[in-house]
């Protein structure tokens, strides 16, 4: 399960998933007075949801092919 030119955006979900959990941890690390604790658990929440719909996707798209 490569990446590949044909899946488009989806090869963009990992790093993206990784930013907008960081961006959330940092949100939420301000008010609760634990700004790191909070971009390590949002940028590995991030990250995860990012492999899951990646991996997904390209399951989806490999089933159609077949």
């Amino acid at each position: 399960m490569m990446p590949s030119k044909d899946n488009g955006f989806v090869n963009f979900l990992m790093p993206f998933g990784m930013i907008f959990g960081s961006v959330i941890g940092i949100i939420i690390g301000i008010f609760m007075n634990q700004l790191l604790y909070g971009v390590i658990i949002g940028g590995g929440i991030g990250y995860v949801c990012g492999t899951l719909t990646y991996f997904l996707k390209v399951k989806k798209e490999m089933n159609k092919k077949n």
